[in-house]
């Protein structure tokens, strides 16, 4: 009988905190069988909602404000025009959670009928006890602010009520986006009768609330109008909101102070933020990305400024007089703020000021500043100079890895599974190298891919290069250096499986620092791990390719015809426009005594202009095939058209699917593929670039380029030189002025074939090589002033002239 009654017992506590589903959809009539998420269990009929402010008054109803069980509101993926919802429901023992259903892409978007925007998405009510609210993987998009954890409260003498309003809450995993002013026309009329614009105070708000976690949020356009008397900012922590953990969230665009504090907010902890473009200075003085501000009693003199009601005490004429209740509302200075590992690389675009990494208006706010990274003003120049793609937690979907070179620091950076397309993870940063080259395979037959990262001296260093490898997850170093060389700086990497061994082997392009060694660029074979990872596959560890002219520009492999061996696509640029040919793409087996490819039968494209830009493969039809993408550059940008992008099936055609994008005014920066949304086939993502700014998009990769959004841009930036830190040292130009190089002359140019030509302005003793435009050596002369050319064919070569003192190359045409 006992035992009996306990097991009655406990199936009535067991029932009374069951865990709770519900389930909103924009199609509840089609959801009867949706089983909810790790069970096999459906969601009971009226557990389903058309909307999440339905789904919000019906738990309000069936539970009340404190639930008293675990409850889960699952997202179906779609888009929700949501208008502002007063969050009442919570829990102080249990968590009431939002999440998207199975991670489909679910949006709640502010916009009106109208077209204005909602003010807001959530605002969790004032309950003054533990909630633990928890909104995780959300895209909230188009509110002019969107969600908030408390409101400031004032008492009826205008004093601030210290009561916590909530606590324990989790905001995690979401990406906010076009949040502020800038993106409604809505204005309202002040009690004066002036017309104003709508603007926002913040993305994600708190007030009077403590022990929350925010963490691996995205931010992405953070912006008020421009001429806005009011500051936005990612996250505003204003009146007692202590004890907060901040970790791993991405800050992009928000035009003032990314994240600030006001009025006693202490011992919060910010980990392994990344903000970039974030911040600018007020019109009063300077600004941080962390600012700590409070209204310090009668800083500016006006008894109003801060310091007194909302609505203060005025006179017969509508001014504020001397009376105690304006002088109450004053707050106090934040401090113990810890700021750990966060990475916060320039200000806002329109920024002209630099930004610290922590700044308080008083000097009374105090920061713990441990091992943060700050570039507070603006670069000169941007570069995308690498990128790769790869899945390094087996989820199906790979992460982007992209490398931004500045004129005076470096970054690694990559998306994270849980907000994919961001580049929201800080790999690396530098001030003392650039990044000339990543590559992503699995290199050790593990189950995940590693990562390849070639460094190229910024500074005087020891090495002019040095290649790692790491797991990519959290470092580009863990498993050691690959590679290091004084003079030779990376210039491209690939790799794959050209013998269908089951094992990848890799291909690493160096290029001369100066272009004037006894090479221009060099190539090795190696299994990119083991002993000498980069050359152990070459002969005695020679180069498989060297040639003194042509600089290595890209390399991308692929199986482009389904047998499940792996092929290659080498593209060489000259480093002048003086040649025939200005670009020269072949095709190679990866294999063999020429893998990268061997005369006019493997040679795919020339052209006498253009210039390539970048290349990638990807299966972007889904047809167990790959495709090839090249993408071309105006070497001057004079021209018809400044880039032009082809898509050929790799096989035995390079552009035969036609044109993917043309434009006279950008230029293509780089490109990337992958299977990053798990839809049918490979995506591509292609940077493109002018004198000032860059944009980033994601497609389909079979039509046009930005059919699946933005996911990056920056403004306000001139482009680097292309390939800076894979091809040039201390000088932007690609050629010196002729009176410092070209000592050593050649004529006549073009030759005629009978005739030969004549070298002078050497030494005494100096040796002349002759190449054809593959690299071929085809005659070789010690000391002769009179070099003959009948038995050579009619074309382009490259003269290699070396004596005592000098080397100089020289493009002659033979006719």
């Amino acid at each position: 009988m006992k035992f009996k009654l306990f097991f009655l017992s406990f199936l009535i506590y067991s029932c009374a905190f069951a865990n709770i589903h519900i389930l909103v959809s924009t199609n509840p009539t089609l959801e009867s069988n949706t089983l909810i998420p790790n069970t096999q269990s459906k969601f009971d009929s009226d557990k389903i909602f058309p909307s999440l402010e339905v789904a919000h008054d019906s738990i309000l109803n069936s539970y009340g404000t404190n639930i008293g069980s675990n409850l889960t509101i699952h997202i179906r993926g779609g888009v929700y025009y949501q208008k502002a919802i007063f969050w009442k429901t919570t829990s102080n023992n249990f968590i009431v959670k939002i999440i998207n259903y199975n991670n489909e892409k679910v949006i709640f978007d502010g916009t009106d009928s109208d077209g204005t925007l909602h003010l807001k998405f959530i605002s969790l009510a004032p309950i003054n006890r533990r909630t633990n609210f928890w909104l995780e993987g959300l895209i909230i998009q188009n509110y002019v602010n969107a969600i908030s954890l408390g409101q400031t409260s004032l008492s009826t003498d205008c004093k601030y009520i210290e009561t916590i309003q909530n606590s324990h809450n989790t905001i995690k995993n979401n990406i906010f986006k076009n949040i502020g002013g800038k993106y409604t026309t809505e204005q309202y009329t002040t009690e004066d009768g002036i017309v104003k614009d709508v603007n926002g105070f913040s993305a994600l708000g708190l007030s009077n609330s403590t022990n929350n976690t925010i963490e691996s949020n995205v931010f992405y356009r953070i912006e008020n109008k421009e001429d806005s008397e009011v500051a936005i900012h990612a996250m505003y922590i204003v009146n007692f909101s202590n004890n907060n953990l901040i970790k791993d969230n991405y800050i992009s665009l928000c035009d003032k102070s990314p994240i600030k504090l006001r009025n006693a907010c202490n011992n919060n902890v910010f980990e392994r933020n990344y903000i970039e473009q974030s911040g600018n200075a007020y019109s009063n003085g300077n600004t941080g990305f962390f600012e700590a501000w409070y209204c310090n009693s009668g800083d500016d003199g006006d008894i109003t400024d801060c310091n007194g009601c909302y609505d203060p005490i005025k006179d017969e004429n509508g001014n504020p007089i001397e009376d105690e209740r304006n002088k109450n509302r004053i707050e106090l200075p934040s401090t113990n703020n810890q700021l750990f590992k966060n990475v916060c690389t320039f200000p806002y675009p329109d920024s002209n000021t630099e930004i610290t990494l922590h700044h308080s208006k008083w000097g009374n706010d105090t920061f713990v500043d441990i091992d943060n990274f700050v570039i507070g003003t603006h670069p000169e120049c941007e570069e995308i100079s690498a990128t790769t793609s790869g899945d390094i937690n087996g989820d199906g979907k790979d992460e982007t890895f992209v490398a931004y070179n500045y004129d005076n620091f470096t970054k690694l950076v990559r998306t994270r599974p849980e907000t994919p397309h961001y580049l929201s993870k800080v790999l690396y940063k530098s001030k003392f190298w650039h990044i000339g080259a990543l590559e992503m395979n699995n290199f050790i037959n593990g189950e995940t891919p590693e990562l390849i990262t070639a460094f190229n001296a910024l500074t005087s260093n020891k090495d002019n290069t040095q290649i790692y490898m790491g797991d990519g997850v959290n470092s580009v170093s863990n498993f050691g250096k690959l590679y290091s060389h004084v003079w030779w700086r990376t210039a491209a990497i690939t790799s794959g499986d050209y013998d269908n061994s089951g094992s990848n082997e890799i291909f690493t392009a160096f290029n001369a620092p100066n272009d004037n060694g006894d090479d221009n660029t060099q190539i090795f074979k190696g299994t990119g791990s083991g002993v000498n990872p980069i050359s152990n596959l070459t002969s005695n560890g020679s180069h498989v390719y060297n040639h003194p002219w042509w600089l290595t520009k890209s390399i991308t492999s692929g199986d482009f015809d389904g047998d499940g061996y792996d092929e290659l696509y080498i593209a060489y640029n000259a480093p002048d426009t003086t040649g025939n040919d200005n670009t020269q793409i072949f095709k190679g087996t990866g294999t063999g005594a020429h893998p990268l490819g061997y005369g006019e039968s493997d040679k795919k494209f020339n052209h006498a202009w253009w210039q390539t830009a970048a290349m990638t493969t990807g299966d972007f039809n889904g047809n167990g095939s790959d495709d090839i993408v090249i993408a071309y550059n105006a070497p001057d940008n004079d021209g018809s058209f400044t880039t032009q992008i082809y898509r050929g099936n790799g096989d035995n055609a390079i552009s035969n699917y036609g044109k993917l994008y043309e434009d006279f005014g950008w230029r293509t920066g780089a490109l990337i593929s992958g299977q990053f949304d798990l839809i049918n086939g490979d995506e591509l993502k292609t940077t493109l670039f002018t004198n000032t700014s860059s944009q980033s998009y994601t497609s389909q990769g079979t039509g046009a380029i930005s059919t699946l959004g933005q996911y990056h841009r920056t403004d306000n930036i001139t482009p680097c030189n292309q390939n800076l830190s894979a091809r040039r040292n201390t000088s932007n130009n690609i050629l010196k002025p002729l009176k410092e190089k070209n000592t050593i002359l050649i004529y006549p140019n073009p030759i005629s074939k009978p005739d030969g030509f004549t070298i002078s302005g050497t030494t005494k003793d100096y040796k002349i090589e002759i190449f054809s435009s593959v690299g071929e050596l085809v005659m070789f002369s010690q000391n002769e002033k009179n070099i003959e050319t009948k038995n050579l064919a009619a074309g382009l070569y490259i003269v290699k002239i070396t004596d005592s003192s000098k080397t100089e190359i020289k493009k002659v045409i033979i006719k």
